[in-house]
């Protein structure tokens, strides 16, 4: 592979990889859905399952408990070979929500780590076969204050209403359903609980 055709297939990945914090971050479940492989897994702590099926349980979890997600990604080295790539990505996400709701301040949980994934490239498009998040440290604390709060900046959202789906001319899925009233997460077995990095 030439080193232009090299840039390029980097530049998709990455693209990818990004389009995956998007879906996430916004709210937007097929979005986040789309990143990954038909036959794809995806290892995230405690929750351990398809692809496409964890980005159905994150939207289902963000809607019971959260009322931000922000991932922050760094450096990615990329290996193609062929219709197979190899990608290493490091992040810094943080989650905002109660612990239960009405009860205490907001908690801020931060973790920094990174993402391993095997892609592979499905009708000419790369996808994530299968991913690994790795937490390199993490820590959670009371939100006490907030000198930014009233600010008077733009508040992110996660539905179609965020300003970035108009500057990248996208559309919201319109995924997913946010049930009434939060419901507190109560933890589920078998490591598919809403609690999501």
């Amino acid at each position: 592979m030439d080193d232009m055709q090299e840039m390029l297939e980097h530049y998709r990945i990455t693209k990818l990889i990004n389009e995956y914090a998007h879906g996430c971050d916004r709210g937007d479940e097929l979005r986040m859905a789309g990143v990954y492989a038909e036959d794809s897994w995806d290892d995230h702590g405690m929750r351990k399952m398809p692809g496409q099926k964890y980005a159905h349980v994150v939207m289902e979890g963000r809607a019971q408990i959260r009322d931000m997600i922000s991932h922050q990604l760094g450096q990615t080295l990329v290996k193609v070979d062929g219709d197979k790539a190899g990608a290493e990505t490091y992040f810094v996400a943080a989650l905002r929500r109660d612990d239960e709701p009405g009860d205490g301040p907001k908690l801020l949980t931060q973790m920094g780590g990174r993402y391993v994934d095997e892609l592979v490239r499905e009708k000419g498009a790369w996808k994530i076969k299968k991913r690994l998040t790795i937490r390199d440290w993490s820590i959670t604390v009371p939100i006490e204050q907030d000198y930014i709060a009233n600010r008077q900046f733009i508040e992110g959202t996660a539905d179609g209403t965020d300003p970035s789906f108009a500057a990248l001319g996208v559309k919201f899925s319109g995924l997913p359903v946010r049930p009434a009233k939060p419901q507190p997460y109560r933890g589920e077995t078998k490591g598919s609980g809403p609690g999501q990095r």
